[in-house]
């Protein structure tokens, strides 16, 4: 195996796809100049280990992209202007599901769309264009897409800590070499990024303290989803310290399946069998433990559905049971519809001001005011008390 002298010896590969990002991080970090020669195909594949079609095929893939081009006796170099972006005053905004303009985003703070609504407002308000795109659901093609415009930074709007599109994303940012920041659930996961989290042991701890300031002494969890986020762990973890705090035991965890298949937007069919889901778990919870006075479930929206299985038990919401939810969504739930709103509290994680703070954060990075190591930023939830109905 050959040799290859620096900075093209630290290049670790085994395919055609991580050799062209290793090469496109060297290239966008400085590391190589403008105009500097690469090493040959042979030089590389010896020294990499690698065979030369390997090694062609990831070049011709910079050459496309511009960042390399073919001069002299079939000497390639670093192209000229690979080190600036191509779209030097723009910062792509990705998004797992349609951007909305901001003016037509819901009044009510707790819908995702808030986040990218946000970070792209913040952006065009400091001078950068915001160039909104979704990547979903073809992940690796539009972020690819996105990669080669060769915007300045990326901001990516959406929840990395949840599998799905994240985990096919970042990889494909990690080997670009261009800025980016991201928008974390869980505050303990992806610590190599620059990040915004969101405290959901704060969240589930304003909870347990309300329930406890309520009156509430039989708390149950019962959420409609078969699995458990690293976001709701700690949700969850914030709660029982709260209620532990004053003697109170750990509430049970109910966990309803999902119906497979199901559009979830609300209407009068869903409404009316997620509700019929929700009666048959607790009509065995109440019958089990009848003295049971709060609820404790995963969004506002699911709380009118257990609100309304709760009426059909003869328990009214408010009275006989608290329900309590998350996401600060209860007044523009489209579940509204069909019931008088039974959240008595919940909490509002402040989607805008995530935003904001993921485009403060991109700006200070291309701005150079940050340090090399990765930057993070915690929005901290609030308590919020629904208006009576």
């Amino acid at each position: 195996m050959g040799s290859l002298s620096e900075p093209w010896n630290t290049i670790q590969c085994r395919g055609s796809a991580e050799l062209g990002q290793a090469l496109r991080r060297l290239i966008r970090t400085g590391s190589v100049g403008g105009g500097d020669p690469l090493p040959s195909e042979r030089a590389l594949a010896e020294g990499l280990g690698i065979s030369r079609t390997t090694v062609r095929v990831a070049l011709a893939e910079l050459e496309n992209e511009g960042l390399v081009v073919t001069g002299h006796k079939r000497v390639r170099r670093v192209a000229d202007t690979a080190m600036s972006p191509l779209l030097e005053h723009a910062v792509a905004v990705l998004a797992d599901q349609p951007v909305i303009d901001p003016r037509l985003a819901p009044q009510q703070p707790g819908w995702p769309a808030h986040v990218q609504a946000a970070a792209a407002s913040r952006l065009q308000h400091d001078g950068w264009q915001a160039l909104a795109s979704v990547v979903f659901p073809d992940v690796e093609q539009a972020t690819q897409r996105v990669i080669r415009l060769r915007p300045a930074g990326i901001v990516v709007a959406f929840d990395c800590s949840e599998p799905g599109p994240a985990q096919r994303v970042l990889p494909l940012l990690d080997g670009s070499g261009t800025p980016f920041v991201i928008h974390c659930n869980a505050s303990h996961d992806l610590t190599q990024y620059d990040r915004v989290c969101t405290s959901h042991e704060i969240g589930g701890k304003l909870l347990g303290e309300r329930i406890a300031a309520s009156g509430g002494r039989h708390v149950i969890r019962l959420y409609r989803s078969p699995v458990e986020p690293p976001w709701l762990a700690a949700r969850d973890a914030g709660l029982s310290q709260a209620l532990n705090e004053v003697g109170l035991p750990e509430p049970r965890a109910i966990r309803a399946e999902r119906f497979a298949e199901v559009d979830d937007l609300g209407s009068a069919n869903n409404f009316d069998m997620f509700s019929r889901l929700f009666f048959s778990y607790l009509f065995e919870m109440f019958k089990e433990q009848p003295e049971i006075d709060s609820i404790v479930t995963l969004n506002d929206r699911h709380a009118y559905e257990i609100g309304r299985a709760c009426e059909m038990l003869g328990r009214r919401p408010h009275h006989d049971v608290m329900i309590f939810g998350y996401d600060n969504c209860w007044a523009e739930a489209p579940e509204r519809e069909y019931l008088d709103n039974p959240v008595s509290a919940t909490i509002d994680k402040h989607y805008a001001q995530i935003g904001h703070e993921l485009a403060n954060l991109m700006i200070a990075r291309l701005g150079g005011e940050l340090p090399d190591n990765p930057q993070s930023l915690l929005v901290e939830p609030t308590l919020v008390i629904p208006e009576a109905t």
